[in-house]
């Protein structure tokens, strides 16, 4: 007997040491306290929903006496009463004794989930504090909403997670990203969640957390979507006292949402408020940014009725050739912008250079060719990015050497340079001048596959060529013009693409 009860008390603290517990531990531990109190039989009765769990080794015979105790656990779940069935003509523990055992337990239980809590918090938040840090980074709206989702899934172990952001023209809370599952597999009528009626909807008005399942009233998509979702917490998405959306975090196993937890995802909910605003902000001014370019670039090309729409289309095969290219969302923007300024050093042209309508002299020649430094030294002093500066600054350089205004060679001129060069080009062949009919598609694809690896990257080449014609047409159709006057010189194609030859002084390698 005394070895079953010394078993029994290593048991219970091994329960002690776990500072958890759930239904699988409630058995355990009732289990001991049967084999401990040599009971007849014990059940565990949840105060709250009065569900009873029964433990039962052997039927009890004679007169029954219970023995009672409460049992609260260490988290913030409901308390059990414990109560344990003896038969009078059993030998056992004495009551106050096995009282006392208990009430050890539990202290020892509670003590031990304190020092798990604190350990936990303190790994949550230092986890927390590392995920800021890579918002901070992060400037682009899609990917501050895709590291919100990812995260908060991460910090809590959650199996799915809603981002919604509020639509003040629906009133509705549009989902914005995902965790789980992918946002385009949602059904339509599940990604719009009601501000009325819902349970997103009431953390949106109230800004306070609030743990699924909801009341019944309420009405909440996402679980009645994915049958096997059993618990959640929906939290504000803030900035200052703006609610700007609601993050949803389902689990598919049912859990008791801990304090702390829930703390935790707020605070992030909070600090994703901060970033999301940020982002949009920086959205906000990039999209005032590029239309004050755009107007910027529509304004100068329109001087002369065949340039309308030139720095457009550049800015939109450019991109074109950055996508198909595989490059980075940035360098893809980048490209667009690039073409829309790529001659804002223009500006400082006479008009009577650019429309002229015969051959340049030398001195007009030179003036051209000084756009390029000019719309860099514009672009600096506006505080452009250093990307764009060179791209404009160098996108009349070739390949083979000889453009200008350095002169560089091969992997020397940027990247996107060299995209700006071919885009460049093909508009201003297949645009049409007062002097010269505009080139055909297939006439100026010849003549980009003539000078590849001369004046053009040849994997810009490639590349622009394995757009789909349709996709090209419809740029070169949009908002007519090309580039600017330049007039067709005898002797050298029909764009005089000729590397280094002089005819009065005009040097033909860069008649676009």
């Amino acid at each position: 007997m005394a070895d079953k009860r010394v078993e029994g008390c290593l048991k219970l603290l091994e329960l002690a040491s776990a500072g958890k517990f759930d239904s699988r531990q409630l058995v355990i531990l009732l289990e001991t306290l049967v084999e401990l109190s040599a009971a007849a039989a014990g059940k565990a009765v949840r105060e709250d929903t009065g569900e009873e769990i029964w433990v039962a080794p052997s039927p009890p015979s004679g007169t029954k006496k219970e023995i009672k105790f409460r049992l609260k656990p260490p988290d913030s779940g409901p308390a059990w009463q414990i109560v344990l069935l003896r038969d009078d003509n059993s030998p056992y523990l004495r009551e106050d004794l096995l009282e006392g055992i208990i009430l050890r337990f539990q202290w020892l239980w509670q003590r031990e989930a304190r020092c798990q809590r604190i350990a936990w918090r303190g790994a949550a938040w230092q986890k927390l504090l590392g995920v800021l840090l890579l918002l901070a980074e992060r400037l682009e709206v899609q990917q501050v909403l895709n590291y919100v989702v990812q995260w908060s899934a991460r910090l809590v172990g959650a199996r799915y997670v809603l981002l919604r952001l509020h639509d003040a023209r629906t009133d509705k809370l549009s989902l914005a990203a995902a965790w789980g599952i992918e946002v385009e597999k949602v059904p339509a009528e599940i990604r719009e969640a009601p501000v009325e009626g819902t349970v997103a909807g009431k953390v949106f008005q109230e800004g306070k957390p609030v743990i699924w399942p909801p009341a019944a009233e309420l009405a909440s998509f996402f679980p009645r979507f994915f049958s096997e979702v059993k618990s959640g917490v929906i939290v504000p998405v803030k900035f200052k006292n703006e609610v700007l959306g609601t993050l949803s975090i389902y689990d598919v196993k049912e859990r008791t949402w801990r304090k702390e937890e829930i703390d935790l995802l707020y605070t992030f909910g909070v600090c994703a408020g901060l970033a999301v605003r940020n982002a949009l902000l920086v959205r906000q001014v990039e999209k005032f940014h590029r239309h004050l370019l755009e107007a910027l670039s529509f304004a100068l090309d329109m001087r002369n009725p065949y340039t309308a729409g030139h720095s457009w289309r550049v800015g939109v095969l450019a991109r074109k050739i950055a996508v198909r290219m595989g490059l980075p969302r940035e360098l893809v923007d980048k490209a667009y912008l690039v073409g829309l300024v790529h001659d804002i050093g223009k500006i400082a042209v006479r008009d009577a250079v650019l429309a002229k309508p015969g051959p340049l002299d030398p001195a007009e020649w030179e003036e051209i060719k000084r756009h390029p430094v000019v719309g860099a030294e514009i672009l600096a002093k506006v505080g452009m990015d250093e990307d764009t500066i060179l791209a404009v600054r160098y996108h009349h350089e070739d390949v083979a050497g000889g453009g200008y205004p350095a002169g560089l060679k091969g992997e020397e001129i940027p990247l996107l340079a060299r995209i700006i060069r071919v885009a460049d080009a093909y508009d201003a062949m297949t645009s049409r001048r007062s002097y010269r009919r505009s080139l055909e598609h297939e006439e100026a694809v010849e003549e980009l596959r003539r000078y590849a690896g001369i004046q053009f990257d040849p994997r810009v080449v490639e590349v622009f060529l394995s757009l789909p014609r349709a996709s090209i047409q419809e740029v070169i159709s949009s908002k007519g013009g090309g580039g600017y006057n330049i007039p067709f010189i005898e002797g050298f194609g029909f764009y005089g693409f000729e590397l280094r030859k002089k005819v009065q002084g005009v040097g033909a390698d860069n008649l676009y």
